[in-house]
């Protein structure tokens, strides 16, 4: 079984590539629930989440994917962007 290269090219262009399927997945899931942001906040108080937390949650979660999509754009805050989606894919 194999398991992740050790030469460091290799290791930088899986990270590139992560880093830019990741970034495509955020850009695209914010803007979708920016351009139809009424019925995105529909949605989310259809779930089983209180009112009250609904309303700053509709703003948070595409401001949180948009920073996720910023940080994974530059080499330096490319770790924070990681961390950063690996939290948002849990939600």
């Amino acid at each position: 079984m194999k398991t992740i290269p050790k030469n460091a090219a290799t290791r930088n262009l899986l990270c590139q590539c992560a880093a830019a399927l990741l970034l495509l997945l955020w850009a695209y899931a914010a803007t979708s629930k920016l351009l139809d942001f009424d019925r995105f906040r529909g949605e989310l108080l259809n779930q089983a989440i209180s009112h009250e937390a609904a309303y700053p949650l509709s703003w948070l979660l595409p401001l949180s994917e948009l920073s996720a999509a910023g940080l994974l754009l530059f080499p330096n805050t490319s770790r924070a962007g990681f961390l950063l989606s690996a939290v948002l894919l849990t939600l």
